[in-house]
């Protein structure tokens, strides 16, 4: 099972049009060649899903998570 997880700082979107906001999101920032890196706050979010969730599960580096 896997799990796609928006995750922002600002207004939260309206649900009635989610999967087109995190549609849009994703085509926005990932695989682009100029990443925007993470908000402390969003990175901060991040490392404690991982560490609550991930942590010696992940076949990679849990730091490359942010690279992408």
């Amino acid at each position: 099972m896997t799990y796609d997880l928006a995750v922002w700082k600002g207004d939260r979107p309206d649900e009635s049009n989610a999967a087109e906001t995190f549609t849009a999101l994703y085509g926005q920032y990932i695989g682009r060649d100029d990443q925007t890196p993470p908000t402390p706050a969003i990175r901060a979010y991040v490392e404690s899903l991982l560490d609550r969730w991930c942590r010696g599960f992940l076949k990679t580096d849990p730091q490359r998570i942010f690279e992408y």
